[in-house]
């Protein structure tokens, strides 16, 4: 048999589901571990799997996009606002999440940041509690897990200061009743 190029075969070790809809159809699609109701979607695959070159790929292709896309970076106005809500997006339920910690990641120093931030009419504060506020939401959306787990995955110290914050967001709505609320609307479309 001649050698050919090497093929590679991904195979999940484990995916993790937001839903409890489609348990069946997912397990069989995926063939692997299925985690249903959990903080995040995720396909967790082996590492050697993601060192393996990719049978098709194309070098050339590769190399043109990668200059395309640097002079789309290079275009594209990017405000620090915009910059902290993608940053806290990556990691509002990884890590904790404070100004000094995003300016760090931002390659700029803290006070600089509050700077920046301040000439485009916004704080860290704000930004940050816009991103808590949008992960709440899905969580209480797409998952069934308890407020006190959204809460902790959040980093707020106890439920009730969770519930205090999402009142805040949503007008004086409790985020059981916004959950149920949602629900309903759901069910009835």
């Amino acid at each position: 048999m001649p050698a050919g190029p090497k093929t590679a075969r991904l195979q999940a070790q484990e995916t993790v589901q937001g839903h409890l809809e489609t348990r069946n159809p997912t397990r069989s699609a995926f063939r692997a571990q299925v985690r249903f109701n959990q903080e995040m979607a995720a396909l967790v695959f082996p590492a050697t799997s993601l060192k393996q070159p990719l049978p098709n790929a194309d070098p050339s292709m590769h190399q043109k996009l990668q200059q395309h896309i640097e002079e789309a970076e290079r275009v594209c106005s990017h405000d620090a606002a915009d910059e902290l809500r993608r940053q806290l997006c990556k990691s509002v339920l990884d890590e904790k999440c404070s100004a000094t910690t995003m300016a760090r990641r931002l390659s700029v120093h803290r006070r600089t940041l509050k700077r920046r931030l301040r000439s485009e009419g916004t704080d860290f504060q704000t930004i940050a509690d816009e991103m808590r506020s949008a992960v709440a939401r899905h969580m209480l959306a797409d998952t069934e897990l308890p407020l006190a787990h959204i809460a902790a995955a959040l980093d707020f110290s106890e439920p009730a200061a969770f519930t205090h914050a999402f009142r805040r967001w949503s007008g004086g709505v409790p985020p059981s009743v916004w959950r149920a609320q949602r629900s309903v609307r759901q069910l009835s479309s």
